[in-house]
């Protein structure tokens, strides 16, 4: 993506916002990050990102004998915002994929949809907002969600005193988000930990501060 404008990033005590879209549908989330060294290769960075598919063994030899210096420049714009003025960035689109998974029988329960998430792609694709974007040679890669959200029935949790406003046992993950959204559910997982830590503090009701804990599922 050859880049007419440096894309803004606004920097406050908070913290650093980058600029991102989100198509009318809010089911794709498209971002940009600056392609430097081996990254200016079209699709290096998406196979890059496939490695972390990978059994965890095979994965982690990968990365250990592909020493990425580009690699290192999207983590620190992400990080920090530098390197943003760099003329040509990677686009990205991070998508809500409906159904993505079915259960099946046999040692691997969960089976990707793979007709489900090319379709999802190709329409990002479609309705992606940039210009002068030279599109990927290989749109059949994708790097997969590795935390499936809606997985436990909240209405269940809590009349099993779970995750209620005043169990003693909250669920922090996203398990028990039935809408998560095109962006990434740590941000909304993240707040509403914080939000319940604060409520668990010295100015909560005495009922929060006996036994209370949080818990991450698998």
């Amino acid at each position: 993506l050859h880049l007419d404008h440096v894309p803004a990033v606004e920097r406050s005590r908070d913290g650093i916002l980058l600029p991102v879209h989100v198509d009318a549908a809010q089911t794709a989330l498209y971002s940009t990050r600056p392609a430097a060294f081996d990254f200016r290769r079209l699709d290096h960075g998406i196979e890059l990102r496939a490695l972390f598919g990978l059994p965890t063994g095979s994965a982690v030899a990968k990365i250990a004998r592909r020493s990425s210096p580009g690699l290192l420049v999207e983590a620190f714009y992400n990080r920090f915002g530098l390197f943003g003025a760099v003329g040509l960035h990677s686009a990205y689109a991070q998508l809500l994929v409906p159904d993505a998974y079915r259960f099946s029988a046999g040692a691997r329960p969960l089976q990707a949809d793979r007709p489900a998430i090319e379709a999802a792609m190709d329409r990002a694709r479609r309705h992606q907002p940039f210009a002068n974007l030279t599109p990927s040679q290989k749109p059949q890669a994708y790097v997969p969600g590795i935390h499936l959200h809606h997985t436990v029935e909240p209405q269940a949790l809590r009349a099993a005193g779970i995750d209620g406003p005043d169990s003693p046992v909250q669920v922090v993950d996203a398990s028990t988000l039935v809408d998560i959204g095109p962006e990434h559910h740590s941000f909304k997982m993240m707040l509403a930990a914080c939000e319940r830590a604060r409520l668990s503090g010295p100015s909560a009701p005495a009922r929060w501060l006996k036994d209370r804990s949080a818990t991450l599922t698998p």
